[in-house]
């Protein structure tokens, strides 16, 4: 079924529910990707804690990124490595 034809009050309470994690997403460095690769870039990680968000959803078609992306990004909180 596709989700765009939901009522947006019923789409809105789907990103709330897949997109957004109760506590602080702890970011970590991801010891899997060496820094020579990507530029010398930092690769970080959440902490096994945070695993259930999903941003699978988001990549699903641009409406419903559009729709969906703030939750992500303005109703979670980030914790990133002091260093």
């Amino acid at each position: 079924m596709d989700l765009e034809k939901f009522p947006l009050e019923i789409r809105r309470m789907i990103y709330a529910h897949v997109l957004t994690f109760p506590g602080p997403i702890v970011l970590v460095e991801n010891p899997d990707q060496t820094h020579a690769s990507d530029g010398g870039q930092l690769q970080l990680r959440a902490l096994p804690s945070a695993r259930g968000l999903s941003s699978a959803l988001l990549r699903t078609c641009k409406g419903v990124y559009n729709e969906a992306i703030s939750y992500l990004y303005e109703e979670n909180t980030f914790q990133f490595p002091d260093d």
